[in-house]
């Protein structure tokens, strides 16, 4: 599934706050509720449905945006089949969704016995939720909740010992207050203007799948908020402002693949053995999810791979400085070297399409070393350069804040049949770390100049150290069409003629074999 990241939303609002920002977070989203405009009709949903135990019919009547304020009003006329008027808001069903943070908001309660005024994250199919409630006939507390389904369950499923009440030293309909509460894996924790009240209890059953947040209000014979008091209506639920943080050094989830549909995963160059979304198991125990993909050396060409697209639209990654994901290789070693080009596309123009004329694919190599559990990887952005191997491209620069698409290809595939699983594919902020899967150091990395060239280009790489050196021009079926040199050679810089008179127009590889791996780059022979 593309994993919604609000990255529409992706900014800080102007304006001095009233509540600092909480240490170890850093600010993702906010909503002050200055006015009802266009702006906000495209961050918000309004709710316009009932459910089965309300008494009222969501109306778009009764969402006020005043004076700096949200207000959701609970009327006693009739709307629907049901007797009362409700109110809900919720981000938008598109690009509102959330996955982890730290959600907050200054508000105030509604009154009145059988009415419920709330502040929760929800998604449908499965059913997970995370909330924060008052029940109109005590004020004096609030009411914390969790609900949890894995993919094919809906089921009203609430995890003990929830939902519990933490007790208030004031009443929550009277005043402003601040309510939050923490989503991280495997743990939920509840605060009170600023303090912890409660927590989760069992990591296994913390929701994991990407969230609308919503508030609404509305009434309920239910015993465990009435009986109804229509005598309490009309009443309100107030709100001064939404916020959403993300913790420091997070970066920015591009892809977890929890909610295991891949319909935004796109194989390429007859990949073959299928892609899927399989369970296992964190290194804490927590269920987790990763894309699993299928590569049949024999059925492919030159390369195979798989196209990640992201949220709709695109992501602002402008703040990343890596990036990274897990990796678990499952390769033996005769498929080894194995190399691993990551390309990222941009859509400046908005359209949802990479267009290889006017916008422009950056490229980094990667080396798997083999091994049989999960790696975390890292590949610094820095590391990616401008590839015109394939599309001219406009070559002025990456555009990271409209991110479309990442590429992950697999480079002249050999050997019998294996898998590659990607999980938790991010972009984080701060210094990159690798795991045992390296990659390419920046002097292995093999650059083609002019590209495309229509006579002689160069190939330019840098060794580390001295070593036997094998390039040769492969296409992109994988035969070998050309040999530009073979032999030892001293560390340093290493700049070799190519000749291309002998080759067709076309799309080819160079390919640097070396005593410590592979590395390579495409480059493009116009006539």
């Amino acid at each position: 599934m593309r994993l919604p990241l609000l990255a529409l939303l992706l900014t800080l609002a102007a304006g001095a706050s009233s509540q600092d920002t909480p240490e170890g977070w850093v600010l993702l989203w906010e909503e002050n509720f200055d006015a009802r405009d266009a702006a906000f009709d495209a961050r918000w949903d309004i709710g316009t449905h009932t459910f089965d135990g309300n008494e009222a019919q969501f109306v778009e009547d009764n969402v006020v945006v005043e004076d700096g304020l949200l207000t959701l009003r609970l009327t006693p006329e009739a709307a629907g089949s049901r007797l009362y008027s409700g109110a809900e808001l919720r981000t938008d069903n598109q690009t509102g969704f959330f996955t982890y943070g730290r959600f907050e908001a200054r508000m105030k309660a509604a009154r009145g016995s059988g009415v419920i005024s709330s502040l929760f994250t929800f998604r449908y199919d499965p059913w997970q939720e995370i909330d924060i409630e008052f029940k109109g006939r005590d004020t004096r507390a609030m009411q914390a909740n969790i609900f949890y389904n894995r993919p094919g369950d809906n089921a009203p499923y609430e995890v003990p010992p929830f939902p519990r009440d933490s007790p208030l030293a004031y009443d929550a309909a009277d005043e402003f207050h601040v309510y939050a509460f923490e989503w991280e894996p495997g743990i939920i924790r509840w605060f009170v203007d600023g303090e912890q009240v409660l927590e989760s209890q069992d990591p296994a059953q913390v929701p994991y799948l990407p969230q609308q947040i919503m508030m609404n209000i509305w009434n309920t014979n239910l015993s465990w908020a009435g009986p109804l008091d229509p005598g309490a209506l009309p009443t309100e639920a107030q709100y001064d402002w939404v916020r959403v943080y993300r913790r420091e050094n997070a970066g920015l989830v591009f892809d977890t693949f929890d909610d295991g549909d891949v319909s935004n995963v796109f194989t390429f160059s007859e990949t073959e053995g299928g892609i899927g979304v399989g369970p296992y198991a964190d290194a804490n125990g927590v269920p987790d999810r990763a894309l699993n993909v299928g590569i049949d050396p024999a059925g492919t060409g030159g390369y195979a791979g798989v196209v990640l697209a992201g949220a709709p639209g695109t992501v602002d990654a402008s703040g990343a400085s890596a990036l990274t994901f897990k990796l678990r290789p499952g390769v033996q070693a005769s498929n080894l070297p194995l190399t691993l080009e990551i390309n990222l596309h941009e859509d400046t123009n908005g359209n949802g399409t990479y267009e290889g004329a006017l916008e422009d694919e950056y490229q980094a190599t990667y080396q798997v070393t083999g091994g049989s559990g999960f790696t975390d990887v890292s590949i610094p952005l820095s590391a990616f350069t401008d590839d015109n191997s394939v599309f001219q491209g406009t070559n002025d620069g990456f555009d990271y804040s409209r991110l479309l698409e990442v590429v992950v290809a697999i480079v002249g595939p050999t050997g019998p049949g294996y898998s590659l699983s990607f999980d938790e594919i991010t972009f984080a902020p701060g210094s990159a770390t690798a795991g045992e899967a390296q990659p390419l150091a920046p002097e292995a990395e093999v650059r083609v100049y002019p590209n495309p060239t229509s006579g002689a280009a160069t190939v330019a790489f840098r060794l580390a150290q001295a070593s036997e050196v094998t390039v040769d021009v492969v296409d992109l079926l994988g035969r070998r069409v050309a040999t530009v040199a073979r032999g030892a050679r001293v560390a340093g810089a290493v700049r070799l003629d190519m000749p291309t008179g002998s080759l067709a127009p076309g799309v080819y590889l160079v390919r640097v074999q070396t005593e410590t791996g592979v590395s390579a780059t495409r480059f493009s022979v116009v006539r």
